[in-house]
């Protein structure tokens, strides 16, 4: 079976993090599978990446990208065959991981998604959800393998940059990519805070087109439920 590390850097947002530690929770569970975790950002993610055994490694938010960079480095060192790259404010479904678990047994070196949810869970839009696809893969729960990750030296990110992260680690990784799968039926849900960079506002206006909540909510366990009704 393939091996793989999460990673994901976040700052100032501890009960988002602590959201995103129950989703690993989650699936550690539902999968059966005890898979290493990664977390850089500050000291206040210290405590509850230590209570979901997730590794924290601590440093500097300046510039974003080195974080990610540095969780890479750290998943080399555990000798993983995959690295999945989330945001601190993603949840990926049981169901969509199985479908990942799938591809990495064939040896891909990209397993990705062309869709992603928005979940507001803050502001006069909390409790909305909203679904946004592309023809092409996302950067979100993207999977890089460690054929690619050699390649890169498990820098993905190879300019010190704030933005555009997503599209710089494409640049990067995309001529060492030999075979790819994109699901277009993947689930993996942006929860929106007022941290977020990038305003649930922002996609409410390009789409305007609200799902029902239990999309998402049926999906994910009552402790990421119960947290969501924390986040305010």
């Amino acid at each position: 079976m393939k091996t793989f590390c999460i990673i994901t850097a976040n700052h100032n947002r501890p009960k988002i993090f602590t959201l995103w530690c129950m989703g690993i929770q989650r699936l550690r569970k539902e999968l059966g599978i005890d898979f290493p975790a990664v977390v850089v950002s500050d000291y206040k993610d210290v405590a509850s990446a230590k209570s979901y055994d997730i590794h924290h490694i601590d440093q500097k938010n300046n510039p974003v990208n080195e974080k990610f960079n540095t969780a890479c480095k750290y998943a080399e060192t555990l000798g993983v065959d995959y690295v999945m790259v989330l945001g601190s404010d993603d949840l990926v479904t049981t169901d969509t991981m199985r479908k990942y678990l799938e591809a990495m047994e064939d040896g891909v070196d990209v397993i990705g998604v062309n869709s992603v949810y928005f979940y507001a869970t803050q502001g006069d839009h909390r409790g909305t959800l909203l679904f946004l696809q592309r023809k092409a893969i996302l950067g979100v729960g993207r999977m890089v393998s460690r054929y690619v990750m050699d390649k890169v030296e498990w820098r993905p990110w190879n300019v010190r940059k704030d933005w555009a992260l997503d599209a710089m680690m494409w640049k990067n990784i995309s001529p060492h990519v030999r075979e790819m799968v994109v699901f277009d039926d993947g689930m993996i849900v942006d929860c929106k805070s007022r941290h977020t960079m990038n305003k649930f506002e922002l996609w409410m206006r390009k789409i305007n087109d609200p799902l029902p909540r239990d999309i998402f909510w049926d999906n994910i366990s009552e402790t990421e439920q119960n947290m969501l009704g924390l986040i305010w």
